[in-house]
């Protein structure tokens, strides 16, 4: 039968403790700031609560009994671990670190940041893991609160009392096309835009991207057949994928145009012959927070986590234009 911890006084482990790591009585008790006359008192309630005498007094002090021996490993471990939760951390090394972190981000953070972040931390915190999901509309306040993501990259502020953001990057959205495209060469008019054929994001019945929505790429029910092929911002669908990176070998291989932010793009043309125009009317730009929740405000790790994060994406401004800050 397990014994109600109601009837133990729990104040007794640490007090276990420090007579087994000390071996004497009062040299027990000045570590606790216990008098001697209150530690033989909790002895004596230690030995009647556990059923053993526990310690046998020699002339230079204690000695554990076998099973005073025995019950250490166990109130040590407990006790250390506890001691862990509730006390703040105020140090730690980076390089010993072993902490995986689960960050919503998409397609546009694993391409623009998630090299430079990887290469970042592995100088400086070799064990420490990365996971990164797909950004999705609805539910980040509660998987982030409940721990299931740590950090967001996302195209809007948060409102929430319980999430956190900061303002960490720009991007502004252009168009891209093939470099031998036969109508459109190093700028591109908005009868232009509307006139050709484009390769978009495809759209998801289950959720839709922050991204997706910026530009104007959610419509109706994606499963509705009758849907037009002429989106919000007056472009000619031709053809949907899953993600950025798939829209390159589609516009390479057509004259179709595809829209995307610039420092995508730019990393893109390293590898592909493409030419990146202006966005042909004013369009806001893309700005990008980092969000996380109020919970991990005063945990060390995350804090620190979060600050290399935004390094990495400082970093990024040497692969940028001017006129984009990433």
């Amino acid at each position: 039968m397990k014994r109600n911890l109601r009837s133990i006084d729990l104040n007794l482990l640490p007090i276990f403790e420090a007579i087994m790591e000390n071996r004497q009585l009062t040299k027990a008790g000045e570590c606790l700031g216990i008098s001697p006359p209150a530690m033989s008192a909790a002895l004596q309630r230690l030995r009647h609560t556990i059923g053993d005498e526990l310690f046998i007094r020699k002339r230079n002090g204690f000695t554990p009994t076998p099973r005073a021996e025995r019950l250490y490993i166990t109130v040590k471990a407990a006790l250390s671990q506890i001691r862990e939760e509730i006390e703040e951390k105020t140090e730690f090394d980076p390089a010993l670190e072993k902490r995986s972190f689960n960050i919503i981000g998409g397609d546009y953070a694993e391409i623009i940041f998630l090299g430079n972040l990887l290469n970042h931390l592995e100088s400086i915190a070799p064990n420490m893991t990365i996971k990164v999901a797909p950004l999705e509309v609805g539910g980040l306040e509660e998987k982030m609160t409940h721990g299931i993501y740590d950090f967001a990259l996302y195209y809007q502020p948060v409102n929430s009392n319980e999430l956190q953001a900061e303002h960490i990057a720009s991007d502004r959205l252009v168009v891209v096309a093939k470099n031998n495209h036969p109508r459109i060469q190093l700028a591109i008019t908005k009868e232009q835009f509307t006139a050709e054929k484009h390769v978009t994001l495809h759209q998801n019945k289950s959720g839709v991207t922050h991204l997706e929505n910026h530009t104007g790429e959610w419509g109706d029910d994606p499963s509705d057949k009758t849907e037009s092929s002429v989106d919000q911002l007056g472009r000619k669908v031709a053809v949907r994928v899953s993600h950025f990176q798939n829209m390159i070998p589609v516009i390479l291989n057509t004259n179709y145009l595809c829209t995307m932010p610039e420092g995508m793009a730019q990393l893109f043309a390293r590898r592909n012959p493409i030419q990146i125009l202006p966005f042909p009317t004013p369009i806001a730009p893309l700005d990008i927070y980092l969000v996380w929740p109020h919970v991990s405000n005063n945990d060390i790790v995350h804090r620190w986590f979060r600050q290399q994060v935004k390094v990495a994406t400082s970093a990024n401004k040497a692969l940028s234009s001017a006129n984009i800050i990433i």
